[in-house]
């Protein structure tokens, strides 16, 4: 992760795909329980890849699954209390 954080701005001249650096750390940090920094990356990516077409619908789905990690990790949390 260390190696990818520094690189940003090279990736970020990148298309915006399922295979772009970003995306793939993206999903890293959806594993690894780290919410804010993908929330963050959200808005990196949506500032930067804004006048590509349907990026908008695309990053909604990124956040809805954001979203749905942050729920189910409550959950766990709080089930195991």
């Amino acid at each position: 992760m260390s190696n990818v954080v520094p690189r940003q701005d090279g990736y970020l001249r990148e298309q915006l795909t399922q295979f772009n650096p970003l995306v793939v750390l993206f999903y890293s940090y959806l594993e690894l329980g780290q919410f804010t920094e993908a929330d963050d990356l959200l808005r990196v990516m949506g500032s930067t890849y804004a006048a590509q077409p349907g990026i908008q619908q695309a990053l909604q789905q990124l956040a809805m699954q954001l979203n749905v990690r942050r729920a189910q990790s409550t959950a766990d949390t709080t089930a195991r209390q």
